[in-house]
């Protein structure tokens, strides 16, 4: 993403015990916790993950082939380091 700072990263795995390093995503500083779901339904999973000691959320776009991309780091006064992803508008996202 060429962007520099705290960065996690995930694996993925394709048979029992096997197991394929994922891509490594740059987050806001001091990422605490991650969440999955489909945030702009478009039928793939995107990730949301609060940052302790910058305040903000990131959330990164998923695009159904394990490729994720930075759409924004969003201050928040309620980056706490546990996040629910709730449906308000009942669209039915995973």
């Amino acid at each position: 993403m060429g962007a520099t700072g705290p960065r996690f990263s995930f694996s993925s795995a394709t048979a029992p015990g096997n197991l394929i390093a994922g891509p490594i995503l740059t987050v806001g500083e001091e990422p605490h916790t991650v969440v999955t779901a489909d945030l702009n339904g478009d039928g793939h999973l995107d990730l949301a993950d609060s940052n302790r000691s910058d305040g903000t959320v990131t959330c990164l776009l998923g695009d159904g082939h394990g490729n994720f991309h930075r759409l924004f780091d969003n201050l928040s006064p309620f980056a706490e380091p546990l996040m629910r992803i709730f449906d308000f508008r009942f669209s039915n996202f995973d």
